[in-house]
């Protein structure tokens, strides 16, 4: 109501002068717009001071990395699903995970074809008989590293793959193309691989990073998860030689190994 009474003095100071009145005329009578502290706080929020900016991780960029999905329907989520309930807890919903560990393994296959062919069907090939008495679901892996060093992707980031004893619930998955009868990995998936960690690193609260054949010391952590005690296999993937210039690589980012 206060603003009426200047709103209308100045209508009838311009209608006497055969003038309409204008927002600029009316500005001088109107009060000052005050500050809204609640504004304040939303600016706040949304600008945080340099300490805070300072502490907020830097996810590095992801665009250098591939797609190839590998297919992950209803049947693969179910058996996925039901993988959990089997080795890790009966009343899982999801099969989202909270990445902690960065597993490396090979494929001991020859090439990047092959390789995906590996992980691609939904459920686990009669042939390999052991594992498949342990769950219906495939084995599988988050990304795959050809032997040039070009990194693909097969599996989001926070879904389960199958791909390490205990560990699937709280680890990423990295295929490398190779391996077969234990031969080396290629210079270019090193570089690679320690690229690749560094952006998981960046993104997740990566604890260790571990060889696939290191994945059974872990079994003294909390982070191991797994019901059926005789449900193990032996891994010499990706080698120990790998493992240890890939870490070498990575002494910057202070991931823990495998406990002694």
């Amino acid at each position: 109501m206060r603003l009426v009474y200047p709103v209308i003095m100045v209508a009838l100071l311009c209608l006497s002068c055969q003038q309409p009145p204008t927002a600029e005329s009316c500005k001088r009578f109107l009060p000052k717009r005050q500050k809204n502290p609640a504004a304040r706080v939303v600016v706040n929020k949304q600008r945080p001071s340099s300490k805070t900016t300072q502490k907020r991780k830097v996810v590095l960029s992801d665009r250098w990395i591939k797609k190839k999905w590998i297919p992950f329907g209803p049947k693969r989520i179910q058996w996925s699903l039901e993988y959990l309930h089997i080795h890790v807890d009966e009343k899982a919903t999801s099969i989202l995970i909270d990445p902690k560990v960065i597993v490396v393994h090979w494929t001991a296959s020859p090439d990047l074809a092959s390789s995906w062919k590996l992980f691609a069907p939904a459920r686990i090939p009669s042939a390999r008989r052991y594992v498949r008495k342990f769950g219906r679901v495939n084995v599988s892996a988050h990304f795959l590293v050809d032997t040039d060093g070009t990194v693909y992707r097969m599996v989001p980031e926070r879904y389960l793959a199958r791909h390490v004893i205990g560990l699937n619930q709280v680890s990423l998955g990295i295929e490398n193309v190779g391996g077969v009868k234990g031969k080396p990995l290629h210079d270019a998936q090193l570089e690679a691989n320690a690229k690749l960690i560094r952006y998981l690193a960046s993104k997740y609260n990566i604890q260790y990073l571990i060889g696939h054949y290191e994945y059974r010391k872990l079994e003294r952590t909390p982070l191991f998860r797994e019901k059926i005690k005789s449900y193990r296999t032996g891994k010499i993937d990706p080698g120990r030689g790998f493992m240890k210039r890939l870490r070498q690589k990575l002494k910057d980012l202070h991931l823990q190994g495998p406990p002694k």
